[in-house]
């Protein structure tokens, strides 16, 4: 059980305004150094501590979704968008809930009260993204014009340019600073759903499996060209230097 020193030792608490532009949530959540009577200091139990850094299993995930960019680069990026909004809610809950147990402690009705908060989370997560979002529209459209000229004589040209252009916008939109939240969400995500190695090992293979098999697929011609919807394709290079007569 929790003890009430912590509470009562906690430094002053975080704002929203803490972070570039008061929407990145502090990057040490944690508890202020519990010291017992003989000097040395006690653990800080697990329900105060940030979820540990998963940046290999991140990556290798990312690598592994990236093939269906190169054959849905539409439904990639707005799946993408998606998982962002909620990992940020995820990531803005935890943090919320580890701020919360600082000054009351743990209790019984955490989990019913960030269920509640929910709705300002995915406000918040959406808020953060943004930045991200348009830099990664803007990287991955020059990836897609970059990749389009390097390999226009290359077999799979058109996969090799969508499939670049998506993971670079989702990698982009990642690593922008104001998406730090989404990051901490993967934390929570990964520590709740994969708490083991073993556990972890296991979803980065399934998802290495499956992309596996998307290329599989595309090598050997069964998936068709890129389908774009329910986005639109970009457009060509020079339809946007020279006029249409």
């Amino acid at each position: 059980a929790p003890s009430g020193s912590y509470a009562a030792r906690a430094s002053a608490p975080y704002t929203t305004a803490d972070g570039p532009g008061g929407m990145v949530p502090p990057r040490h959540v944690g508890a202020p150094a519990q010291v017992a009577p003989d000097g040395s200091r006690l653990p800080v139990p697990a329900w105060l501590r940030e979820p540990p850094h998963r940046s290999v299993t991140v990556t290798l995930l990312w690598l592994a979704t990236a093939p269906f960019a190169a054959v849905g680069p539409g439904w990639y990026l707005v799946l993408a968008t998606v998982l962002l909004v909620v990992l940020g809610a995820a990531g803005w809950s935890g943090r919320a809930r580890r701020l919360t147990r600082r000054r009351m402690g743990l209790r019984r009705g955490d989990a019913a009260r960030s269920l509640l908060r929910l709705p300002w989370d995915l406000v918040l997560s959406i808020s953060a993204l943004l930045l991200g979002a348009v830099l990664g529209a803007g990287v991955g459209l020059l990836t897609y014009y970059v990749v389009e000229g390097l390999t226009t004589t290359l077999p799979f040209a058109e996969h090799l340019t969508a499939g670049a252009a998506g993971a670079v916008a989702v990698a982009t939109a990642w690593l922008t600073p104001t998406s730090y939240s989404q990051r901490l969400g993967a934390r929570e995500v990964l520590e709740t759903i994969t708490p083991g190695r073993g556990a972890r090992a296991a979803l980065v293979g399934i998802a290495l499996v499956v992309c596996a098999g998307v290329l599989i697929g595309v090598g050997s011609g069964a998936i068709g060209a890129p389908q774009w919807a329910p986005l639109v394709a970009p457009p060509e290079l020079g339809s946007i230097f020279l006029p249409q007569r």
